[in-house]
């Protein structure tokens, strides 16, 4: 197994205890030699989970399909920061909580949605960041 896609599995493992498909697929990727990536493609694209990989400053670098749930096209994506879509009322302790912490995170939030402007209730799960990028996963409370 590779070390990123190793990296990857165990990250999604440790941060995301209360979605059960990603567990119970890394426990079972864990029991084989070799990683069936069309396994991981198809969890990403037809997860309703919110999914993206970020830069270890937030950014954006790449979202599953779940986000269009919320109004926002794939492209959007490629010039936003996770704060940008956080509602204005929670962005001040949301920058308190991923300024500087050690290890994964979880937290609670609401992030606007694009097609009504409206905002939604969201637990997100971030990983450690390595190498750069960071793994987030969310589901809609």
């Amino acid at each position: 197994m590779s070390p990123t896609l190793k990296g990857l599995v165990g990250q999604l493992r440790e941060n995301s205890g209360y979605i059960s498909k990603i567990r119970k697929l890394t426990e079972t990727l864990d029991s084989q030699e070799d990683i069936n990536v069309d396994d991981l493609m198809s969890l990403w694209s037809l997860s309703s989970d919110l999914m993206a990989v970020l830069t270890s400053s937030y950014d954006f670098i790449s979202v599953n399909n779940a986000w269009s749930k919320l109004g926002y096209e794939k492209t959007e994506f490629e010039s936003i920061n996770l704060i940008d879509i956080i509602a204005d009322t929670d962005k001040i302790n949301v920058r308190r909580s991923l300024e500087g912490h050690i290890g994964s995170i979880k937290f609670k939030c609401r992030i606007k949605t694009k097609t009504d402007y409206n905002v939604v209730g969201v637990e997100i799960a971030i990983s450690e960041c390595r190498c750069g990028k960071c793994y987030l996963v969310s589901r809609i409370l």
